[in-house]
């Protein structure tokens, strides 16, 4: 048997159309998978970086070098894979790297100490497995709204009993109106924080119970927080946090902000933190949502294994990859399988 070794490898991903929100838009994505091998046995994880933090594929690179230079194999001879996952973790936050870089290496680790000593992943991080098939919502990106016919019949998106829609301020009444003549689903909305205007935006959300709409996620700049507390107080359909909840979230300051929160693995950085974020918006009764960037089913199978009991799972970036890369996710009839769970 080899001696324990990180690797990191970059892919680009190639994109199905152009992925538009409010900040900017992208036709590719170029992701890090890491890998935990001992010469027989593999763990994988995914890092997606996202540029609203600050996070670049070259800072992945050089940040995963430094974390691997430092890095003692010799200090995880595990003995009690019980423990492992937290002992890695904790050992993990001596090291400055962006949280999608943390959730990659931790998720390698998670992964190879579930192979190597054969026990599901969720039980090495005491939560239930989730339920599957696990219905996912379709996001939508920002398009000129006479291109949204042919935009849901060339995806079929009929087959999806929830669909996300990526808005700006202008145009985004006139999408959603458009949007409704085609499908029937249950529409979420998401600002990406374009709204600077309270009153705009009071104005805007008042039609959206009308036309079924049943979230508005981070419609306001995440430092906006008073006006946030403000509007929740006035807003007629739930609001949801993106943007402002990441990795170490003062979740009383979100209560008072917010209806409910999005928690994705690459802001949360590790399972483990992931999980407690999900299980303090539980106990404060918020909706629980779980979301992804644009990932392979690498990403995508790990946002599922911690989709127990959340109210929303968000969970299509692999959908617009044109060619994924692993196949680790299949997506049935609007839900997702995993086609291997054990990766």
């Amino acid at each position: 048997m080899s001696e324990l070794c990180f690797t990191i490898n970059t892919q680009k991903l190639l994109l199905k159309y152009n992925w538009a929100i409010s900040r900017n838009t992208s036709a590719f994505k170029i992701n890090a998978i890491i890998c935990l091998s001992d010469g027989l046995i593999q763990g994988y994880g995914e890092a997606a970086p996202n540029i609203r933090y600050g996070e670049t594929p070259e800072l992945l690179l050089e940040q995963f070098e430094l974390f691997n230079s430092k890095f003692i194999y010799s200090n995880f001879n595990v003995k009690d894979a019980d423990t492992a996952i937290e002992a890695f973790e904790e050992y993990l936050s001596e090291f400055e790297i962006c949280q999608a870089l943390r959730f990659g290496i931790s998720a390698a680790f998670a992964h190879y100490i579930s192979k190597k000593y054969q026990k599901p992943l969720s039980y090495l991080l005491g939560i239930r497995p989730p339920d599957l098939p696990l219905p996912s919502s379709y996001s939508i990106p920002i398009m000129d709204p006479s291109l949204l016919q042919n935009f849901c019949e060339t995806f079929h998106l009929k087959r999806f009993k929830r669909i996300k829609i990526k808005v700006k301020t202008e145009e985004a009444t006139e999408i959603i109106h458009e949007l409704r003549k085609y499908l029937d689903a249950e529409l979420l909305v998401d600002g990406n924080e374009c709204w600077t205007d309270v009153e705009a935006l009071i104005r805007f959300s008042e039609s959206l119970p009308k036309l079924r709409v049943g979230l508005l996620e981070q419609p306001m700049p995440a430092h906006m927080t008073e006006e946030y507390q403000w509007l929740k107080k006035h807003s007629p359909i739930p609001l949801i946090a993106d943007e402002s909840c990441l990795a170490a979230p003062d979740m009383d300051a979100l209560q008072s902000q917010f209806h409910g929160i999005n928690m994705k693995l690459m802001k949360a950085g590790s399972y483990r933190n992931g999980i407690k974020i999900l299980q303090e918006a539980q106990k404060r009764k918020m909706i629980r949502m779980i979301g992804c960037m644009v990932e392979t089913s690498i990403g995508i199978a790990s946002a599922m294994q911690v989709s127990h009991g959340v109210q929303y799972a968000d969970l299509d970036g692999f959908l617009i990859i044109k060619d994924e890369p692993f196949g680790l996710v299949e997506e049935k009839n609007g839900s997702l399988y995993f086609n291997d769970k054990n990766f």
